[in-house]
């Protein structure tokens, strides 16, 4: 799934570079295609689950972005590797993109939720009005 917008980008232009192809999809698939974009298929959300390595339960250590506030506070940590059954958690200096180029993950064209990427802990219940 891509974002929206980029998606509306994409039928634009793909509109004015292929005029013949009236199917949104077919067109969305020639822009990417056109533009050497990959769609973001060859995971799952649970790559960025793992097997915790304090309880050992599946699928519950799961990557966490940290917010730029709390990096302030956290030594410049920026990501962190946290279980949802015991609290177990690693902290990482990486970046986000590094853990997703680290796995494979083509996100250029997804948003963090869309790849399974948690919410800093800071905002993480927050809901936009």
């Amino acid at each position: 799934m891509i974002n929206k917008i980029i998606r509306d980008i994409l039928l634009k232009t793909g509109k004015v570079i292929y005029p013949d192809v009236t199917d949104e999809e077919k067109l969305i698939e020639e822009m990417m295609r056109f533009v050497d974009l990959k769609p973001a298929t060859t995971y799952t959300k649970s790559t960025l689950k793992r097997k915790c390595p304090s309880c050992n339960a599946e699928y519950s250590y799961q990557l966490f972005d940290i917010s730029a506030e709390e990096q302030k506070k956290e030594e410049s940590f920026k990501s962190e590797w946290r279980c949802l059954k015991c609290g177990f958690s690693t902290k990482s200096k990486r970046r986000i993109t590094e853990w997703l180029n680290e796995l494979g993950i083509d996100y250029r064209m997804q948003t963090k939720a869309s790849l399974g990427v948690r919410m800093p802990r800071s905002i993480e219940g927050h809901t936009e009005k």
